[in-house]
């Protein structure tokens, strides 16, 4: 029957549907209104048009997404989780501009245990207020995003591995002679294995909820892979290793392999920073049926200049930032330098400078660096097929911002992100740069 009432009818009901919630009564909520989505369901004046009428079809719509929205709380409310992202994905669709129904729709996933989709929820609603409107999320919606954060993923393990910050479990797999540790964190299909170069440690990343956060950030997208280059971090003592040039890259491209066995991964995004970026891109070129996008983050073909590459470093600079790297690594004042944003949080200085000890000694971290000079992948970049996203800061300490650029002008239809400053993944930024990866991830 075609619908002829007063949408203003329908208030009443809405108001009672509210109270029954409040009274913790879904039952009847969801009766009532269940009874608005009917009525406004039904076609008004079929066959009539004219302002006043549209204007009434408009205003039966929102009751009907309100309505969906209450629904949604009852099933919530009831315990009924499948059913609450149902009518929260409906309220969503039918008004994606309104907050309420993302919150919704991130409650309902968190509910039912789906964190990676509560998250990516979030970042869907962020992408669409700064496209439709240029505005971030409000105070609440931030504030329920960082309540799923600090959830943490569902841990199934005890002892000194589940610290404060949620620590996945540390698993190992054989390389050679060496036992590369790794971890999977989330859930999902698609995965995404990270890489930081010579500079990681799957342990210490668990020690600051700044970089804890980003790695449970990227779990929107499904599980995250890390591990630790062999012979440094947590794979025990940094040994010399492959001198650098060719017979490193095919080297790093064999852990690769060796992790994503380990870890059961058929196809990853790889996420590569630093001096990790050079074998991330061999690996995304001759391990191509592997690899299903990629993102470069402060990163390079080739860190030393060349007469056809003046985005290259000086050599008479690389030797002083190598210098600084021997003599400042490890220190409070090295991170400060690094994180000038972050120079007022001595809880961040205490645990940056830490987590670089934790990665190598000076001597190691100034020698991995002396190896880049000896790498250049630049003829690889066109035959990068999958898309791809570079995000360099403006004011990088080891890699100028030309070297992002050429990564850019040289990978087909590649994207790039200019950020300012001149830290890593890690500064007061951090969750922006992440919800950006995030949203390349899941496009």
């Amino acid at each position: 029957m075609a619908n002829r009432g007063n949408d203003i009818d329908l208030d009443p009901r809405t108001s009672e549907a509210r109270q029954a919630l409040e009274q913790h009564d879904p039952g009847r909520a969801a009766r009532l209104a269940t009874s608005v989505v009917q009525v406004a369901d039904a076609p008004f004046l079929p066959g009539s048009e004219g302002a006043w009428v549209e204007m009434i079809r408009l205003r039966l719509q929102r009751r009907r997404t309100t309505a969906l929205g209450l629904l949604a709380e009852a099933a919530l409310l009831a315990g009924d989780q499948a059913l609450a992202v149902a009518n929260a994905e409906t309220a969503v669709a039918a008004d994606p501009l309104d907050e309420t129904f993302h919150r919704l729709l991130m409650h309902a996933h968190a509910a039912s245990g789906n964190r990676a989709q509560a998250l990516l929820a979030y970042a869907r609603c962020r992408e669409l207020l700064a496209d439709e409107l240029g505005t971030d999320p409000s105070p609440k919606t931030e504030g329920i995003y960082l309540d799923i954060l600090r959830m943490g993923p569902a841990r199934k393990h005890t002892g000194a591995n589940a610290d404060l910050f949620g620590a996945p479990p540390t698993h190992f797999v054989r390389f050679g002679s060496q036992r590369i540790p790794y971890q999977v964190l989330g859930e999902g299909t698609s995965d995404l294995l990270i890489t930081g170069g010579s500079f990681s440690n799957v342990d210490s990343v668990w020690h600051h909820p700044t970089s804890a956060n980003v790695f449970r950030c990227l779990t929107g997208a499904g599980r995250v892979i890390q591990f630790d280059r062999w012979g440094g971090g947590s794979a025990g003592l940094p040994q010399a290793g492959p001198a650098g040039g060719a017979q490193e890259l095919r080297a790093w491209g064999e852990v690769f392999q060796v992790v994503l066995d380990a870890a059961e991964s058929r196809e990853t995004a790889l996420l590569a920073t630093l001096d990790g970026g050079p074998p991330a891109i061999h690996f995304a070129v001759h391990a191509s049926k592997r690899v299903r996008r990629l993102v470069l983050i402060n990163t390079t073909a080739r860190w030393l200049t060349a007469p056809d590459y003046s985005a290259g470093l000086p050599v008479e600079q690389a030797r002083q930032a190598i210098q600084w790297i021997e003599d400042q690594w490890g220190t409070e004042a090295f991170a400060a330098e690094m994180y000038p944003s972050e120079v007022d949080d001595q809880e961040f200085l205490r645990w940056y400078a830490a987590n670089q000890r934790a990665l190598a000694r000076p001597e190691i971290a100034a020698a991995r660096m002396r190896g880049l000079g000896a790498i250049d992948v630049r003829s690889l970049l066109h035959r990068i097929r999958v898309p791809t996203l570079v995000i360099h800061r403006k004011d990088h300490l080891a890699f100028p911002l030309a070297q992002g650029q050429y990564l850019a002008q040289h990978i087909p239809n590649a994207c790039f992100l200019e950020l300012p400053g001149r830290g890593g993944l890690f500064g007061a930024d951090s969750q922006d740069l992440a919800q950006s990866v995030l949203a390349f991830l899941c496009e």
